[in-house]
C-alpha cells in the first residue's frame, strides 16, 4: 500500500494507532490499533470510508481501495485482557515512541 498510509487513515478515522510487538515478533514493532471486542469490523470499515473520502475523484480509486482492503485483511488480532489489538506485522511502526506520547 504505497500511496495510502494506514497509520494516517486510522488517525483521520478517529483512532489512535499504537506500536505493537506480538508473539514471535522478537521485539519488532508494527502498526496496531486497540479496540473493544466485536469492533474490528467497524475499524476496518471506517478506515475504508476514510480512504474513499480522501481519494474522492481520483481516477484509480478502485485500485487503491482494493490495495487497502488487501492490506487490511492481512491483520492479526490479540486479546489484551479488557480489549483487543488489531495489528499488521508487515507494516513497520513509523509513529512516535511510546515514551514521547506519555510526556505530552
Amino acid at each position: 500500500m504505497s500511496e495510502l498510509n494506514l497509520r494516517e487513515l486510522l488517525l483521520d478515522a478517529g483512532y489512535e494507532p499504537t506500536n505493537y510487538s506480538g508473539r514471535a515478533m522478537y521485539s519488532k514493532e508494527c502498526l496496531g490499533v486497540e479496540t473493544d471486542e466485536g469492533n474490528a469490523a467497524r475499524v476496518v470499515l471506517e478506515v475504508v470510508q476514510q480512504a474513499i473520502r480522501d481519494l474522492r475523484g481520483e481516477p484509480d480509486l478502485g485500485d487503491k481501495i482494493n490495495d487497502l482492503c488487501d492490506t487490511l485483511m492481512g491483520c492479526s488480532m490479540d486479546s489484551m485482557g479488557l480489549g483487543y489489538i488489531i495489528y499488521w506485522r508487515g507494516i513497520e511502526w513509523d509513529g512516535p515512541e511510546e515514551d514521547e506520547d506519555e510526556d505530552e
